[in-house]
Protein backbone atom coordinates (compact mmCIF):
# COMPACT_ATOMS: atom_id res chain seq x y z
CA UNK A 1 0.00 0.00 0.00
CA UNK A 2 1.05 3.29 -0.66
CA UNK A 3 0.64 6.28 1.95
CA UNK A 4 -0.45 9.60 0.72
CA UNK A 5 3.00 11.13 1.71
CA UNK A 6 4.86 8.81 -0.62
CA UNK A 7 2.75 9.23 -3.26
CA UNK A 8 2.68 13.35 -3.25
CA UNK A 9 6.27 13.03 -3.04
CA UNK A 10 6.64 10.95 -6.54
CA UNK A 11 4.03 13.17 -7.53
CA UNK A 12 5.96 16.26 -6.85
CA UNK A 13 9.18 14.43 -8.46
CA UNK A 14 7.03 13.47 -11.55
CA UNK A 15 6.36 17.38 -11.95
CA UNK A 16 9.18 18.70 -11.02
CA UNK A 17 11.18 16.82 -13.76
CA UNK A 18 8.55 17.52 -16.34
CA UNK A 19 9.48 21.64 -15.50
CA UNK A 20 12.96 20.73 -15.84
CA UNK A 21 12.65 19.54 -19.05
CA UNK A 22 10.35 22.52 -20.12
CA UNK A 23 12.83 24.65 -18.64
CA UNK A 24 15.32 23.09 -21.09
CA UNK A 25 13.40 22.88 -24.24
CA UNK A 26 12.30 26.88 -23.78
CA UNK A 27 16.04 27.28 -22.89
CA UNK A 28 17.02 25.62 -26.29
CA UNK A 29 14.09 26.87 -28.42
CA UNK A 30 15.39 30.72 -27.23
CA UNK A 31 19.10 29.95 -28.37
CA UNK A 32 17.87 28.88 -31.47
CA UNK A 33 16.08 32.00 -32.37
CA UNK A 34 18.51 34.00 -31.16
CA UNK A 35 21.62 32.13 -33.42
CA UNK A 36 19.05 32.36 -36.35
CA UNK A 37 18.30 36.04 -36.44
CA UNK A 38 20.00 37.61 -38.93
CA UNK A 39 22.10 41.11 -37.59
CA UNK A 40 20.66 43.55 -39.87
CA UNK A 41 19.68 46.79 -37.29
CA UNK A 42 21.68 49.01 -39.62
CA UNK A 43 20.49 48.42 -42.85
CA UNK A 44 16.85 48.07 -40.82
CA UNK A 45 17.30 51.76 -40.20
CA UNK A 46 18.11 52.41 -44.01
CA UNK A 47 15.17 50.53 -44.95
CA UNK A 48 12.89 52.14 -42.98
CA UNK A 49 14.17 55.76 -43.55
CA UNK A 50 13.89 54.88 -47.55
CA UNK A 51 10.40 53.79 -47.12
CA UNK A 52 9.46 56.76 -45.28
CA UNK A 53 11.09 58.66 -48.47
CA UNK A 54 8.76 56.74 -50.71
CA UNK A 55 5.61 56.78 -49.10
CA UNK A 56 6.15 60.79 -49.01
CA UNK A 57 6.93 60.77 -52.61
CA UNK A 58 3.74 58.45 -53.43
CA UNK A 59 1.39 60.84 -51.11
CA UNK A 60 2.76 64.07 -52.78
CA UNK A 61 2.48 62.10 -56.79
CA UNK A 62 -1.28 61.61 -55.31
CA UNK A 63 -1.71 64.96 -54.78
CA UNK A 64 -0.47 66.37 -57.31
CA UNK A 65 -1.89 64.02 -59.77
CA UNK A 66 -4.58 62.89 -58.07
CA UNK A 67 -6.11 58.88 -58.69
CA UNK A 68 -6.62 58.63 -62.57
CA UNK A 69 -8.10 56.23 -63.99
CA UNK A 70 -6.13 53.86 -65.56
CA UNK A 71 -6.36 52.44 -69.14
CA UNK A 72 -8.14 48.94 -68.41
CA UNK A 73 -6.01 45.88 -70.77
CA UNK A 74 -8.28 43.50 -72.06
CA UNK A 75 -6.98 39.80 -71.00
CA UNK A 76 -6.69 37.82 -74.78
CA UNK A 77 -4.85 35.37 -76.48
CA UNK A 78 -1.30 37.50 -76.17
CA UNK A 79 -1.40 37.94 -72.69
CA UNK A 80 -0.85 34.76 -71.99
CA UNK A 81 1.96 33.32 -74.16
CA UNK A 82 2.03 29.47 -72.89
CA UNK A 83 -1.17 29.69 -74.52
Amino acid sequence: MITPGLDRMWYYGQRHQELLAEAKRHRLVQEALKAGQPKFHNSSKILVYIAKKLTTMGARLEERYGNQPHAEVPLNQQTFPGR
